[in-house]
């Protein structure tokens, strides 16, 4: 028995040991200061030292990141109005100013879809104030060593100073969509909506009815032009699905592009894909050897600035809410770097797409998961699956769960919302007791919370009981996320 108690000592010491060191070494978890609310977008700047956060609702947060483990807060900015799925953040290749183009809600899976017009900011990385400011763009980039960006509008590229909001050249393009600004400021990439005629130009399409109606209804061609005379230098050499976002490889040589599909062949009813290519620059050549498929419909992606790395963000089933960040060789996407993984939750912050950073001078990658942010040593630990919250709740918050989601759509609840006119994201803590009673309702808030909506529904769940068998003498706690528009 001595033996015994002895040997399951030193293993619980050994496994608490391992742990630490685990924790501590290989991945950490972490808040956000005064951050409650789902993130959708980080970027590190170019020195390394400041990690931009871009939560829902347009709230910015920077971090001071130069020691890892010691994330001190810098700043926030809670008054830009939008952004309800945040953005990208990209910084200015000097580090003093931010770029973000506003993310639309790329998950309407049923129908057909054009890129949508947004809003556009450029702010000072040093205080977070708001230099620039444009509605009704479809993309935005900077062209670099300059003040200048370049935005998509009205079947045009318009160049403007940021600075000073003056408008500067343009270059017409017919149904132009999504751009991208090579590093060097010379050469831009453009996606567009091209008439019959040039799909007929396309080796894949030539006089194939069949094809040629899907190119028309869901393809698109990617355009390079000279930044300098506005002259198209090159344009793709196959179609491609509709481009969402895309960027330049460090050394201008490829872009790098994510597309929204619709399945077989455009149909209407099918379910949409996403998926990353990449395009020789400026020839305009497709590299078929490069392509990924994927469920994550915000897509987030990056190349390292060796050009070594490229990783990206994953939904291995559109239903199954497992979010992973992927590491692959950028030459050889047969050799993966690392993986990191976790189960998302129904009605809880992690269940959006993660965002993630690379850093540059060690092996270290920031990844979103929900509201906190998880600090990953890929190096250290290649390959994990983290399942932070269980996939299965317990029969009583499942059954409150459950509830809650029917009142929403036809119940008492809904009426309450609409004659009240409550409107927002709200994230509830909600604990159950006696008979299936609310015991307490505790709630996340910051500057940008619309109180009086989120006191009216707190209120009216603390009347509510719910249909539920509780165990006895306990209370049971769940998280519910209230996204109301």
């Amino acid at each position: 028995m001595k033996k015994t108690a002895l040997f399951f000592a030193v293993m619980l010491a050994c496994l608490s040991t391992m742990a630490q060191v685990f924790n501590s070494d290989k991945y950490r978890m972490f808040n956000v200061p005064d951050n409650h609310y789902p993130i959708f977008g980080m970027s590190l700047s170019p020195d390394q030292k400041e990690l931009l956060v871009s939560g829902w609702g347009g709230r910015l947060f920077m971090l001071d990141v130069q020691t890892p483990g010691t994330d001190k807060f810098l700043w926030k900015n809670l008054s830009i109005s939008g952004f309800k799925f945040g953005a990208k953040p990209v910084f200015s290749a000097d580090g003093k100013y931010v770029l973000m183009v506003e993310t639309v809600q790329w998950t309407s899976f049923w129908t057909l879809i054009k890129v949508k017009p947004r809003k556009c900011i450029v702010l000072e990385s040093a205080t977070g104030n708001v230099v620039f400011s444009r509605d009704g763009v479809l993309s935005a980039s900077f062209v670099n060593g300059t003040t200048q960006i370049a935005v998509t509008e009205d079947d045009k590229i318009r160049f403007y100073d940021f600075l000073t909001g003056e408008k500067l050249h343009k270059i017409e393009v017919d149904d132009v969509e999504v751009l991208a600004i090579s590093n060097d400021g010379k050469t831009i990439a453009a996606s567009y909506d091209p008439e019959k005629k040039e799909f007929k130009q396309l080796e894949s399409v030539g006089g194939n009815r069949g094809e040629l109606k899907n190119a028309k209804k869901a393809k698109r061609l990617v355009a390079f032009y000279d930044v300098a005379t506005g002259q198209r230098i090159a344009t793709s050499s196959d179609e491609v699905d509709i481009v969402i976002y895309m960027e330049f490889a460090p050394d201008d040589s490829q872009v790098i592009y994510a597309v929204r599909s619709k399945g077989k062949e455009g149909g209407t009813k099918q379910l949409a894909q996403f998926g990353m290519g990449r395009i020789n620059s400026p020839s305009g050549e497709i590299d078929r050897n490069f392509f990924h498929y994927s469920n994550d419909a915000f897509l987030d992606f990056s190349v390292s600035p060796d050009q070594k790395l490229f990783a990206f963000v994953d939904d291995p089933g559109a239903f199954g809410f497992k979010k992973r960040v992927l590491i692959y060789d950028y030459n050889n996407m047969d050799n993966r770097q690392g993986m990191f993984g976790y189960q998302g939750k129904l009605f809880n912050p992690n269940l959006y797409s993660p965002c993630f950073a690379l850093r540059t001078d060690t092996s270290l990658v920031y990844l979103s998961n929900g509201n906190k942010v998880i600090e990953w040593d890929y190096k250290k630990l290649p390959e994990y699956l983290l399942y932070t919250e269980p996939t299965t709740p317990d029969a009583v918050s499942d059954t409150a769960v459950s509830t809650l989601n029917r009142e929403l759509k036809t119940g008492k609840l809904a009426e309450f919302i609409a004659k009240s006119n409550i409107h927002g994201l709200f994230i509830f803590d909600i604990t159950l007791h006696k008979k299936g009673e609310v015991a307490t309702v505790f709630t996340q808030s910051d500057e940008k919370t619309d109180i009086r909506s989120q006191n009216l529904l707190k209120d009216y769940i603390r009347q509510m009981r719910f249909d539920v068998k509780m165990p006895k003498d306990q209370r049971v706690k769940f998280r519910y996320t209230f996204d109301i528009e």
